[in-house]
């Protein structure tokens, strides 16, 4: 068992955050009687919060290799989809 923090726990951290953010800043605002100066607080601590959350969302990886789809005729290996040539034996994929 892994003691580390995969990518998807490190995503819903970054958005939990950003939640806490946004309700922190929508308190600022609602308690805006107290003091005038809470308004821009609030809205400065929302905006962070929206974009922890958007972070949140925008950390998935897009630099990973798509799924192996099709075999080789000669070794059977698999092979990505967008492949010319076969990665372990070098014959033509077509």
């Amino acid at each position: 068992m892994s003691t580390g923090y995969g990518e998807k726990d490190v995503r819903i951290w970054i958005m939990g955050f950003g939640l806490a953010l946004i309700l922190v800043g929508i308190a600022l605002i609602a308690s805006w009687g107290q003091n005038v100066l809470f308004i821009p607080a609030g809205v400065f601590v929302m905006v962070l919060g929206m974009g922890a959350v958007a972070t949140g969302f925008a950390t998935c990886r897009w630099d990973r290799p798509p799924v192996p789809k099709i075999r080789c005729r000669q070794c059977y290996t698999l092979n990505y989809e967008t492949a010319m040539r076969c990665r372990k034996c070098g014959n033509s994929m077509f």
